[in-house]
């Protein structure tokens, strides 16, 4: 859902998704296959699923230089 909205809208500066209650199912990859798509982005919240932690160790460092507010709310998980 948040990869087609940012593609979908590559001229957004705001997207804010509120909690609904449930675990997030958007990864820190999503998250970041998101800013890329969205350069002229100021401010992106929503909820993160922390308990994947799905990095491309070798992927191309990203710099969006537009973002001002990142607000991610970790989804509530147990170890």
């Amino acid at each position: 859902m948040l990869l087609q909205a940012m593609s979908t809208w590559p001229h957004i500066r705001t997207l804010a998704i509120r909690d609904s209650g449930r675990s997030s199912k958007i990864t820190l990859r999503e998250l970041f296959t998101a800013l890329g798509l969205c350069p002229q982005l100021h401010e992106l919240g929503f909820p993160v699923n922390l308990a994947i932690i799905d990095i491309d160790p070798d992927a191309e460092p990203i710099q969006h230089t537009s973002l001002r507010s990142l607000d991610l709310e970790s989804s509530e998980f147990q170890i």
